[in-house]
């Protein structure tokens, strides 16, 4: 393991540390306040606390991505995808597949699905629908794109988005600002995947948010 590597993996066991250890008073305190208070105040705190321990689920979910232990089997990505984006239009969301030839990549099939179905809810949440590409690149890797048509993210954050904990949206309200950790969570997996993601606007508008596999 490089160095890079070994430092990133003591810093999510660190996360995931802190995280597991809130989450006892974090429960202690939500017993506290159901029990002493009520009226408009409790409601207040306890969706405080349910913020908070979204956070926390969240920060272990991060931390779980950075040492996620998977076999690798072999994946048509075109039927792979095709899959996803059906699952998600019998829930009634607006996700398309493009029919592609097959495409197989040796990868984890876990990681992976969690990665693009980070991808996809991000494109609904901001465009509302969302399309899946498979394809392969210039250099002859395989690709999934994941495209939409929102507003497309500023050139200088495109790579900061892809962080722990930074968010966009400027409102302090995570039920449109998130927690900043799906992205990031998408990308500590695409890495045990030997694959990366990148963001890039759209022309016409959008985003365009790529997996890209290594040989």
């Amino acid at each position: 393991m490089t160095e890079a590597a070994l430092f990133a993996l003591e810093k999510a066991e660190m996360l995931a540390a802190i995280s597991h250890d809130l989450q006892t008073p974090v429960t202690r305190l939500r017993l506290r306040i159901d029990t002493l208070m009520e009226g408009e105040m409790r409601d207040r705190l306890l969706r405080d606390l349910t913020e908070i321990q979204k956070l926390i689920e969240q920060g272990i979910l991060y931390a779980k991505a950075a040492k996620v232990i998977e076999a690798n089997v072999n994946v048509d990505l075109a039927a792979y995808t095709l899959t996803i984006a059906r699952s998600y239009q019998a829930k009634g969301a607006s996700v398309v597949a493009e029919q592609a030839c097959p495409l197989m990549v040796s990868t984890k099939a876990a990681a992976l699905t969690t990665i693009i179905s980070s991808l996809v809810d991000n494109a609904l949440k901001f465009a509302g629908s969302a399309e899946i590409v498979v394809a392969r690149d210039e250099s002859g890797n395989a690709v999934i794109q994941v495209l939409d048509r929102g507003p497309g993210i500023p050139e200088s954050e495109l790579e900061l988005v892809l962080r722990p904990f930074y968010r966009l949206e400027p409102s302090r309200n995570r039920d449109t600002g998130g927690s900043g950790l799906g992205l990031a969570i998408a990308n500590e997996l695409s890495r045990t995947l030997i694959a990366r993601i990148t963001l890039r606007n759209r022309e016409g508008g959008g985003l365009v948010a790529q997996i890209a596999f290594s040989d």
